[in-house]
């Protein structure tokens, strides 16, 4: 998406996720620009997010004036970006490079720091780009500092979240629900903007880098036309010809390019301390391998980086293989069958009504929920997965089973692996990748099998990890609800952490 479309996705997405009661956005606004975006023919999860953000994004600018200024907040500083690089450039001029005196030493020119720190800097980079292009060969995707934008994209998503808090506006009893929406916009914002973020922060630091080593050579020339410099060395460590080496090896290229060059050891000598001789060929090499080794690099870094940020600003990838997402996209090729399998456990009307909304809210509203006849325990797995073909709302529809068992089950390898096994399974031969398989496990019937005992907690966090480890080695996620409590926002807490999970963009 374009990073102003995303933005506004990411903001939606927010105060969706926030306001489930539907204070801010109704939830009949929200279904009637979800089924207009589907009428116009949008189909992909990431059209439908786009087009849908930008008609409640007009409507929440109405009623939610902390909004625009949210946005805004988080949007690249653009004018204070150039002039922190003009402040780089000015203070290059403003640098005595020749040093202090007038007598400048060789081995201790003000210009030769700036000309190493460069150097140090490059090798931080080939030796970031070698463990990026490691982690990629192996398979472990792009490198952690570059996702979340490094030290100086996370310096700067802090003072986006600043500024966005300030700008906030929010008073009474709205402030809370205005603060978890702005809170997840700017870690939704965080996620998605890093790499944006991490590229302008590299266009920054290219420019300021280069801009400096300009004006640094400005006043230099200037100064040099003003007063007369006298050049002269001195060391504990280096004579003449150890000297000569290092100057080779430092000012060669300048000195090849230039038709001057590094004068021998012998006229070296005549050149100690207290003695000393005309500064004007040594400005010249320090100048050119100034140029060479940090304005070409950095202002080539500089375009590079450049250029991925306009190519990301255009085209700003956002992940939407979350729940979130998966919603919207939900009914665009055909609205998700999903059968509820209870397994050795009996749903009553409460514990159905809360997995129903969970499974609506999560799958989305036009989902076809079945929940079938509890199959008793033992049961095979071939009886419970079903072994029919795609749904029969056609190749495009999803077809879902969710198998539903009860913590106070011990999960046994012979009867539960091997039914979550099949299940997944089950899901992997999809031919048209349309299935998917949950598996839930209510803690509810346990929790009141346990009241009073006093190591209620205990009992089901252990409990819990026993289904986990099942569930982690027949390569299914367990979702762990506790329908009995009725709370469907809890339910769909966990749906959702459990798609994360198992999401391999996570």
């Amino acid at each position: 998406m374009r990073e102003e479309a995303a933005q506004r996705v990411l903001l939606i997405q927010a105060v969706e996720e926030a306001d489930r009661d539907g204070q801010l956005l109704t939830r009949e606004e929200r279904a009637q620009a979800t089924a207009a975006v589907r009428d116009a023919g949008e189909m992909s999860a990431a059209s439908i997010a786009e087009r849908r953000a930008g008609r409640l994004a007009e409507l929440l600018a109405v009623r939610a004036p902390w909004a625009e200024p949210v946005l805004r907040a988080t949007r690249f500083p653009g004018g204070i970006v150039w002039a922190l690089v003009a402040i780089a450039g000015l203070a290059g001029l403003g640098t005595d490079s020749l040093g202090p005196e007038r007598r400048i030493n060789v081995l201790s020119l003000p210009i030769l720091g700036l000309i190493l720190w460069n150097l140090g800097v490059y090798g931080a980079l080939l030796a970031e780009a070698a463990v990026h292009s490691r982690r990629t060969s192996a398979g472990h995707g792009g490198v952690p500092a570059e996702r979340e934008g490094g030290p100086p994209g996370r310096f700067v998503a802090a003072v986006a979240e600043w500024r966005a808090r300030r700008r906030m506006g929010a008073r009474g009893d709205a402030a809370d629900l205005v603060g978890r929406a702005v809170a997840a916009y700017l870690g939704h914002w965080r996620r998605t903007a890093a790499p944006l973020v991490s590229a302008r922060i590299r266009l920054l630091l290219h420019l300021g880098a280069a801009l400096l080593a300009i004006g640094v050579l400005l006043g230099a020339y200037a100064r040099g036309i003003a007063l007369e410099y006298r050049v002269t060395w001195e060391s504990t460590f280096l004579g003449p010809r150890e000297l000569r080496g290092v100057l080779v090896a430092l000012l060669g290229p300048a000195s090849v390019l230039l038709g001057q060059p590094i004068p021998s050891a012998e006229a070296l000598a005549l050149l100690r301390a207290p003695s000393s001789g005309d500064a004007a060929p040594w400005i010249h090499r320090y100048a050119l391998t100034t140029a060479l080794l940090v304005l070409v690099p950095r202002l080539i870094l500089a375009v590079r980086a450049g250029a991925r940020a306009r190519r990301l600003s255009a085209d700003l990838p956002v992940d939407v293989s979350t729940p979130y997402f998966r919603r919207l996209a939900a009914g665009a090729g055909g609205a998700p069958h999903i059968d509820v399998v209870p397994y050795g456990i009996r749903l009553g009307t409460r514990e159905e009504d809360a997995l129903r909304r969970a499974l609506e809210d999560f799958a989305g509203a036009q989902s076809q929920i079945r929940v079938r006849a509890a199959a008793p325990y033992g049961t095979s797995a071939a009886d419970v997965v079903p072994a029919e073909g795609e749904p029969a709302g056609g190749a495009t529809a999803e077809r879902w089973v969710a198998a539903v068992f009860s913590l106070a089950q011990t999960p046994e390898e012979e009867v539960h692996g091997e039914l979550l096994r099949r299940l997944a399974g089950w899901t992997a031969e999809s031919q048209s990748g349309r299935r998917r398989s949950l598996v839930v496990v209510d803690a509810g019937p346990y929790r009141v099998r346990l009241a009073g005992t006093g190591v209620e907690e205990w009992r089901l966090t252990d409990r819990r990890r026993a289904w986990d480890r099942v569930g982690a080695q027949s390569g299914s996620t367990v979702v762990h609800v506790d329908l009995a409590a009725g709370d469907s926002e809890a339910a769909l807490d966990s749906l959702e952490r459990s798609a994360r999970k198992a999401s391999p963009h996570r």
